[in-house]
């Protein structure tokens, strides 16, 4: 009977050494998990202050452009943006380049040729159907190599039927008819508004309501446009040109005037500049991936023009 009890306790003792056994095996792993996220934690905010100090590099490029009126792929924001050290890298791209599917004239978008895997008659389909349902696009459902939609509606190339559904987002809707007749007018005369002046001419005071967001300046840069879109806006002749020339410097406003003429004389012409709105960044470490949009704000002085950007929007993931 002795021995059988000493069993039970022999049992009973083993069963306690297993069990804080166990306690203890998981209170170490639990140190250890929660030593590891801080540890973690901690080079999350060493790699997220790598890369803050990095936008602050970037921005301070932007800002030290000494030739606002033009952006190119020479300015020095450009150039600096590359692979650095300890495994960071550094991205920028001109979004706002192309054709934006808010505002650009589904008519001219159905006249321009179709290639291999895009049709612009299907994409003019699409615009029409978004504008009869007075929404707006979305870039993801329109070829990224031609249309945007992400950018500033250009006063003088604008559809009227997105200016009319701007006019209404923008609390106008009460003087839609003026300025839509004002603009057929406009557009027949083969006038365009080209300062803030005539801006202020041709909206009155409501002007205050819709700037910045409809502006006079053309919204796609010759100077960074993809080349399957300056073929389909220019002539072969006029994209050769630029094509060659911007290979080796950035082309001004007085270059491209010198290369289009003093007066534009298409469509696709007008809406053409030499100015980007809208860039997309992304610095990339070891951990994180942060991405932003900024957004160059429009000069209502050219004599006083100067750099200035907003955030549009600014994203961290972690890398996996």
């Amino acid at each position: 009977m002795k021995s059988q009890n000493d069993g039970f306790v022999f049992i009973e003792v083993l069963a306690l050494g297993i069990f804080l056994s166990v306690v203890f095996s998981a209170a170490v792993y639990l140190m250890k998990v929660r030593q590891r996220n801080l540890i973690s934690f901690q080079n999350e905010n060493i790699y997220r202050n790598e890369i803050e100090a990095i936008v602050n590099a970037v921005f301070n490029d932007f800002l030290s452009d000494n030739t606002p009126e033009a952006v190119s792929y020479h300015d020095p924001v450009f150039r600096n943006a590359r692979d650095l050290k300890n495994g960071m890298s550094v991205s920028i791209e001109c979004v706002s380049d192309r054709m934006n599917v808010n505002f650009i004239d589904a008519s001219f978008v159905n006249s321009l040729k179709s290639e291999p895997g895009v049709s612009f008659q299907e994409a003019a389909l699409k615009l029409k159907k978004i504008r009869q349902q007075r929404q707006f696009g979305k870039a993801e459902d329109f070829d990224s190599v031609f249309f945007t939609d992400i950018g500033f509606a250009d006063i003088n190339t604008v559809s009227p039927d997105s200016l009319n559904l701007f006019l209404e987002e923008y609390g106008c809707m009460n003087q839609s008819t003026l300025f839509l007749e004002r603009l057929k007018s406009y557009r027949k005369n083969g006038t365009c508004i080209r300062n803030f002046t005539d801006y202020k001419m041709f909206f009155g005071v409501s002007y205050e309501d819709v700037w910045p967001f409809i502006v006079w300046e053309p919204q796609i840069n010759v100077n960074c446009a993809d080349v399957r879109l300056l073929e389909k806006l220019l002539d072969k002749r006029k994209c050769s040109e630029i094509v060659a020339l911007r290979k080796t410097k950035e082309i001004n406003p007085v270059m491209l005037t010198e290369i289009l003429g003093n007066r534009k004389e298409t469509y696709g012409e007008l809406l053409l500049g030499t100015t980007t709105s809208f860039f997309s960044i992304k610095i990339r470490n070891k951990c994180l991936l942060l991405s932003v949009i900024i957004g160059k704000v429009p000069s209502e002085n050219k004599s006083e023009e100067k750099n200035r950007f907003y955030i549009l929007e600014k994203k961290y993931e972690k890398e996996i």
